[in-house]
C-alpha cells in the first residue's frame, strides 16, 4: 500500500490505491466509530463519466493510527462478546426445558382433540399417519411433538394451569400426567414430580446444546414431551418440564366422557 507523502500516518484507500489527501467527513464510518474520530477519516468526491453521462462519486478512506487501532480491536471484541453473551443466554432459557416460539394468536388456534379422534387398535394408542397428524395439529403442536422443537416458557397453554385433571398425548391420546403431581417449577413450562404411569413415558438421551439431557416422549405416539430434571420436589426428586403443546388436558368433570373413567379413582 502506498504511503500519503507529508503524513505521520498511513491511509489506505478502500476502492483505490492512489494516495489521497485528507478531508472532512460528515457521517459516521458504518463500523460503529464515534464522530469524535472523524478527523481520521477522510473522502474523496470525484466525478466518473459514463455512457449516460457525468456522476458523482465519493470514496471514503480511513486512516490507520494507533488510537484507532485499538478503537477497531475494542470494537470488534465488543461485538463478539455481545454475540457470545446472546448465545449464553439463549441456550440457558432452554436448556430450562426441552426456542420454536409460540404467540398468544398461536394458541387459541390449538386443536382440541376428541377422544372420538383418537386412533387405538385392541385396546392400545396408536398413532395416527403423519398426514392426520399436521391435519389435526397446529403448526406449533407438529413442530414440536415431530421435530422436538420448544415452545416458548410463560407464553404456553398449561403453564400456569390450575384445574384438576389428566394430561394427554396430544398426538395419541394416551394419559400422560395428572393435575396432581403437577407443580411451579418458576421455569414457564407445565412440570410434574411423576407419569400417572412410568411405562407410558420412554427416555431417551439427548446430547444437543452443548448438554447431555434425558429427553421425554410418550409410548405410543411417539411424540416428543420434553425432558426429565433430577431436581424436582421431594417426593420423588424428578422434574419432568414438558411442553404444552404436547399435552391436551381433559378436566375430572370429562374423563368418563372421553373414555377415561378408570383414572377417575386417581382424584377420589
Amino acid at each position: 500500500m502506498p504511503i500519503a507523502r507529508g503524513s505521520r500516518s498511513r491511509t489506505f484507500s478502500l476502492v483505490s490505491l492512489k494516495p489521497i489527501q485528507k478531508q472532512s467527513l460528515s457521517g459516521d464510518l458504518s463500523g460503529g466509530l464515534s464522530r469524535k474520530y472523524n478527523e481520521n477519516i477522510t473522502t474523496d468526491h470525484s466525478s466518473v463519466k459514463n455512457e449516460s453521462g457525468v456522476y458523482s462519486s465519493s470514496k471514503t478512506f480511513f486512516t490507520l493510527t494507533p488510537s484507532n487501532i485499538n478503537l477497531l480491536n475494542l470494537q470488534m471484541v465488543t461485538n463478539m462478546t455481545a454475540r457470545i453473551s446472546a448465545l449464553i443466554l439463549s441456550s440457558i432459557l432452554i436448556l430450562g426445558c426441552s426456542v420454536n416460539a409460540e404467540s398468544t394468536d398461536d394458541r387459541s388456534n390449538m386443536t382440541n382433540i376428541s377422544q372420538s379422534k383418537v386412533t387405538m387398535k385392541n385396546g392400545a394408542y396408536q398413532k395416527p399417519s403423519d398426514e392426520v397428524i399436521r391435519e389435526r395439529l397446529s403448526a406449533l403442536q407438529y413442530d414440536v411433538t415431530q421435530n422436538d422443537a420448544t415452545e416458548r416458557p410463560f407464553d404456553n397453554k398449561y403453564w400456569n394451569e390450575k384445574r384438576a385433571g389428566i394430561y394427554v398425548d396430544i398426538v395419541s391420546g394416551e394419559p400422560l400426567f395428572s393435575s396432581i403431581d403437577k407443580y411451579d417449577s418458576k421455569t414457564g413450562w407445565p412440570s410434574f414430580s411423576k407419569p400417572i404411569n412410568n411405562s407410558n413415558i420412554v427416555e431417551r438421551t439427548d446430547r444437543g446444546l452443548f448438554s447431555v439431557r434425558t429427553e421425554v416422549r410418550s409410548l405410543y405416539g411417539d411424540s416428543h414431551l420434553g425432558h426429565v430434571f433430577n431436581d424436582g420436589p421431594k417426593s420423588t426428586g424428578l422434574r419432568y418440564c414438558v411442553n404444552s403443546a404436547a399435552l391436551r388436558f381433559v378436566p375430572t368433570v370429562a374423563l368418563e366422557k372421553e373414555g377415561y373413567e378408570k383414572l377417575a379413582k386417581l382424584f377420589k
